[in-house]
């Protein structure tokens, strides 16, 4: 699973590394399949998909 992983970051060249990769998907599954959410929850992924948007990411090898 992490060489496909690997291989959709080198490829699409939309996400910085494996991570965002698997927050994306599951960001994406609540959205096709709802479930409830608590509001800080739901406000806490549009946060982070602004985030992304706007390349305001950062890896974890540059915050160490």
């Amino acid at each position: 699973m992490g060489d496909d992983l690997d291989k959709c970051v080198e490829e699409t060249g939309q996400y910085m590394n494996k991570s965002e990769v698997v927050r994306d998907a599951i960001r994406t599954l609540f959205r096709e399949h709802p479930i409830k959410l608590s509001e800080q929850t739901l406000r806490d992924i549009e946060i982070s998909e602004r985030q992304i948007e706007e390349g305001e990411t950062v890896s974890l090898g540059d915050l160490e």
